[in-house]
């Protein structure tokens, strides 16, 4: 039976609105809720992209 690669990606975008000095800081504080580093705020909006999906045959020759 012959064997495939399957790579499936998938894009999220999560935007997150905050009050901050300068774009750095807005950057900053926004990677930080990101990695959930601050208990249980969500993103105030959350986009779904397209599902890529790419399948190859693998070469099972010696």
């Amino acid at each position: 039976m012959p064997k495939f690669e399957v790579n499936i990606t998938r894009t999220i975008t999560d935007r997150f609105i905050v009050t901050a000095d300068d774009l750095e800081e807005a950057e900053g504080i926004a990677e930080y809720l990101a990695e959930g580093r601050d208990g249980d705020i969500k993103p105030d909006y959350t986009k779904f992209g397209e599902e890529i999906i790419d399948v190859e045959a693998v070469d099972e020759s010696p």
